[in-house]
């Protein structure tokens, strides 16, 4: 099979798996396939770092995003109580008030099927919030459970997730896992779980921060279980002997509850019992008076209105901040519908917004355009901007394209060896150690330039970005590489995840160059065992446990020069089929994916920030977003991608009829304006 033939059958094959939300939507990008591997192991190399020339040629890259997708992972920490709200308005009927599949409809024998018995501890142990919360979303019809996608938004659907989720939890229980994890894994993960515990220091990687949402909800209980008790190679030790299995599962709970908002709730009832809601919830005392009896006279739900203060300071040393900038608030509610107000600087780099409402399922950020740069200040989430408000600082810096600036600080390297080719994810994380922002003058396109690049082996077929867009993103086929056009800027982290194909025969030689100075951890996780990696930099560490599969895990920790190459050799036959693969929208389906792997480089204010990015990115203006023509060819790929998966029987007629409804709404909307512009 040729290599051209090989990426066609590839892709299409990808293109008819069913569709599985795992990580953020990102479309399929096909670029030219190297020739088959065959006999003697043929060496895979990039040695020569792409040209200015090259990227700037390579710059056509068109943004295609739908509206209305989920992220995949909370924003934050869903609220038990919340769900207790909606599973006695939405659930109980069938499931019962205390969740036991003991409902009146089941009861009274019009509900056929007995629901699950969520006290029972058996009934989540084994499977993750993300397959729980999947279930919420579409449903099961063949258990006669309807789909809630369309009827709840994503954060009541993980709020209802995780109260169901954790109906089983114990309050004696979760005392004892607090105690065993104060004793076992405080030291290093910290009493709040995020990873900045007192040993967190001595460690010479970060330590993982058990809060993060888009980490946790991918972990099922029973492999939280595992990996606590089997370590993590040197990164973590093994606590199966000194806890016991009893023990292993209350430290598992109450890492879990760690995550949550309102844990207390959880520690302060008995098993099986549903959390109270009926109790009034105080009003706000710090609201004005009269904007409460307004409130109660309209009818509408208690707001609050504040004044943003802040100010613009440039981080680079001896830089001024010009005069009249122009500064931009965005406000983010549940559904990331944007809502913009514009404001100028004051000759001191101070500015000011009035009368801004207070949304507790509001984020908020403020950016500003600097030598063609966006900057933004922090993200803030309704609870918490109020005080943050008081004294606002955006951060603009000046730039530089020194690659002597940046340093390589992590890159793992998943491989699943299937067939005649190899499935390849890999997380890379940079850091800029200047004071200024490294970027560069070589445009990208649509008003990007390029950053940071990293070099991919002759012949690879990129699949997709997990927890980015495609946008972000300009991909060269000779030499091969991904240019990212996200600037660095310093003191904060930058990491992205790609995903491609590589042919593979029963061995090959593979040298990544690394372009920029490497310092920390390399790993590379080989799955199946029939497939050995030989290499004199990264020694055989252990096996790691994945989601679906184990992988053999090969890792150092490296100190390389810029234009260094990472070398090993792969040789074995490879397995029959994927437990694990991208489909043609950058989502990972089967979840083959380590848990430690499979950790977002995009948490929730990141994403934010990537939207404002691309939005002024993409259209090279101050104000405008996406184009309404790339929304349309968008929405039509939507429907032609929805037609395919009701044809195939993947989806629920009557979701599919009401998504479709959705999309064709959205269209003709679109289309409409498109005609009076």
């Amino acid at each position: 099979m040729t290599g051209v033939s090989r990426k066609f059958v590839l892709a299409h094959f990808l293109y008819r798996k069913p569709r599985f939300c795992l990580l953020l939507a990102v479309m399929l990008l096909a670029s030219a396939c190297g020739a088959n591997l065959a006999g003697e192991p043929e060496v895979v190399a990039t040695l020569r770092p792409p040209s200015q020339e090259e990227i700037a040629a390579a710059t056509d890259v068109a943004l295609q995003s739908g509206e209305g997708e989920d992220i995949g992972y909370p924003l934050t920490p869903p609220s038990l109580l919340r769900g207790a709200e909606i599973f006695a308005d939405r659930c109980a009927a069938c499931h019962g008030i205390e969740g036991r599949g003991d409902g009146p409809l089941f009861e009274s024998g019009q509900l056929t099927v007995q629901p699950p018995d969520f006290t029972d501890p058996e009934t989540a142990h084994n499977q993750s919030p993300q397959e729980w919360f999947a279930t919420i979303t579409n449903g099961r019809i063949e258990n006669f459970m309807p789909p809630w996608g369309n009827e709840l938004n994503e954060a009541d659907r993980w709020a209802v997730a995780m109260y169901t989720y954790t109906l089983a939890y114990e309050p004696n229980e979760m005392r004892a896992g607090e105690q065993l994890y104060t004793l076992s894994c405080a030291e290093c993960h910290g009493e709040s779980g995020r990873g900045d515990g007192p040993r967190a220091s001595e460690i010479n990687r970060p330590v993982n921060d058990l809060t993060q949402q888009s980490t946790i909800v991918t972990l099922s209980d029973a492999t939280i279980v595992n990996l606590a008790a089997e370590g993590i190679g040197e990164s973590m030790p093994a606590f199966g002997a000194s806890l016991g299995e009893e023990g292993l599962r209350t430290v598992a709970q109450y890492i879990r509850s760690l995550a949550l908002d309102e844990p207390e709730l959880i520690r302060n009832r008995v098993r099986g019992q549903p959390i109270v809601t009926e109790e009034p919830v105080a009003p706000d005392a710090t609201a004005a008076p009269e904007q409460t009896s307004q409130a109660a006279a309209s009818g509408d739900a208690q707001s609050e209105t504040i004044t943003v203060v802040g100010r613009v300071v440039n981080g680079t040393a001896g830089s001024s901040v010009p005069d009249d900038l122009v500064v931009t608030l965005h406000q983010f509610d549940a559904d990331f519908t944007d809502t913009t107000l514009d404001v100028m600087t004051d000759a001191d780099g101070s500015f000011r917004f009035d009368d801004i409402t207070l949304d507790a399922n509001t984020q908020y950020v403020v950016e500003t355009t600097y030598r063609e740069r966006t900057f933004l200040s922090d993200i803030f989430p309704g609870d918490t901007f109020a005080e943050a408000a008081n004294d606002l600082t955006l951060t603009i810096y000046e730039l530089t394209e020194d690659p002597a600036v940046i340093t390589m600080t992590n890159l793992i390297t998943q491989i699943d060896a299937v067939g005649d080719g190899l499935q390849i994810l890999q997380i890379v994380e940079f850091e800029n150690s200047s004071d200024r922002v490294f970027t560069s003058t070589t445009s990208a396109g649509a008003g990007r330039f390029a950053s940071v690049s990293l070099q991919l082996p002759p012949g690879s077929v990129v699949l997709g970005f997990p927890g980015s867009t495609e946008s972000r993103f300009v991909v060269l086929e000779e030499p091969a590489a991904v240019i990212d056009t996200f600037p660095l800027v310093p003191g904060e982290p930058h990491g992205f995840q790609v995903v491609y194909f590589l042919p593979y025969d029963g061995g090959a030689i593979i040298d990544q160059a690394l372009g920029y100075r490497f310092d920390g951890e390399a790993q590379v996780f080989v799955n199946p065992s029939s497939v050995e990696l030989i290499s004199e930099q990264l020694p055989h560490t252990g096996t790691e446990q994945g989601a679906q599969v184990n992988y053999e895990r090969y890792a150092a920790m490296l100190t390389l020069p810029a234009g260094e190459v990472l070398r090993y050799e792969l040789r074995g036959d490879a397995g029959d089929a994927a437990t694990g693969v991208v489909s043609s929208s950058g989502r990972v389906e089967g979840g083959s994916l380590l848990p430690i792997v499979v950790v977002l480089l995009v948490g929730s204010g990141l994403f934010v920030g990537a939207i404002v990015y691309l939005r002024r990115a993409g259209t090279g203006e101050t104000k405008k977003g996406r184009t309404t023509d790339q929304l349309i060819d968008a929405l039509v790929q939507q429907i032609a991608e929805l037609d395919d998966e009701h044809e195939r029987g993947d989806i629920n007629h009557d979701v599919y009829q009401r998504r479709r409804q959705q999309l064709k709404s959205r269209l003709a909307e679109l289309m409409g304006e498109g005609e009076e512009s």
